[in-house]
């Protein structure tokens, strides 16, 4: 089986549009990679960076009852909400654009300035506070 989700976006497409024997099994391949529940996706992360939820409503400085329904898979946050978990967990830019996806939110665009700020950040590893006095420093809508 092929890792379809190691191809370019057009090769996928091309197999789609003028390989249709291929299809079923890419679109197989793709529902899978699809299906993670966001909730599942953060606590195994959690573990993974050795954090606790306590410390993800700390870090965030969102609701603990908020926190704990994302992580309970009871509520789909909203985009700022999920970068600022994505903040307070420390993730990359690329397992940020994966929550964000999981979630069904636009994710991080470099063309547009204020996502280019956020993935620089996110680059940086700076801490929420961090990114807040940036994005005010370049005038940007903050995430706090």
């Amino acid at each position: 089986m092929l890792k379809w989700n190691k191809l370019q976006t057009e090769e996928i497409f091309h197999k789609l549009v003028y390989e249709p024997h291929e299809a079923q099994e890419v679109l197989a391949d793709l529902e899978y990679e699809s299906v993670t529940p966001l909730h599942l996706f953060l606590l195994e992360h959690l573990a993974r960076h050795e954090c606790t939820i306590p410390e993800i409503i700390t870090k965030s400085q969102l609701s603990k009852p908020y926190v704990y329904q994302v992580f309970e898979g009871r509520k789909l946050p909203g985009r700022d909400a999920l970068l600022r978990i994505a903040f307070a967990m420390n993730f990359s830019v690329m397992l940020t654009q994966k929550a964000l996806s999981l979630a069904q939110k636009p994710i991080l665009y470099p063309r547009v300035h204020r996502d280019a700020a956020l993935i620089y950040c996110l680059g940086k590893g700076m801490t929420l506070y961090e990114v807040s006095e940036f994005l005010s420093a370049i005038q940007e809508r903050a995430l706090l």
